[in-house]
């Protein structure tokens, strides 16, 4: 089971300066004994596991930017929801570089909202979708969340896989006021 979690993982990177508090040798020892793999520099952070520290009533996680990448499939679902810094000001454009979904059973949801119950659905991808790469998407909720879910269920031979590109932008706004 461990061989095949390392071998099958769901890859975050997040830029954002102000997460980067550790030196890199503190991050070197708790990746070898935490068996989970943690790389960090003055400008990025990364945390591979299957589901990064998923637990359905964490906060979200507030970010400038991030790239979401999965590169080989696992059997589960995993959720995480994302936070602009600054909500009253900021909203999330989303981007897809790549979407590889193969298998009938996986698919990947992307929401406007931190809570799944009454949340607008801002794409649903699964094996029939088309994905154009120049596309982009807007969250519009006043708390500047979005929750990205991916389901995957091990049934094929191949494997899906997704790089979706998260960035913090300013709203627009009319006569000074946003």
């Amino acid at each position: 089971m461990l061989k095949r979690n390392m071998r099958n993982r769901v890859n975050l990177s997040i830029f954002d300066v102000r997460l980067i508090e550790v030196p890199l040798s503190i991050v070197f020892w708790i990746s070898r004994f935490c068996m989970i793999n943690v790389l960090a520099d003055k400008t990025m952070y990364y945390q591979t596991s299957p589901c990064p520290n998923y637990s359905p009533w964490k906060k979200a996680i507030a970010i400038s930017g991030a790239v979401l990448r999965s590169s080989g499939e696992f059997h589960g679902d995993c959720r995480i929801t994302f936070q602009v810094p600054y909500p009253d000001r900021q909203r999330f454009l989303l981007r897809f570089e790549s979407v590889g979904i193969q298998e009938c059973h996986d698919r990947l949801v992307i929401y406007d909202s931190d809570d799944l119950v009454d949340a607008v659905r801002l794409e649903e991808i699964s094996c029939r979708s088309q994905v154009d790469p120049t596309r982009f998407m807007y969250t519009s909720n006043k708390g500047g969340y979005v929750t990205i879910r991916y389901y995957t269920y091990n049934k094929g031979e191949h494997a899906s896989e997704f790089r979706l590109v998260l960035t913090a932008i300013n709203k627009l706004h009319r006569l000074g006021k946003f």
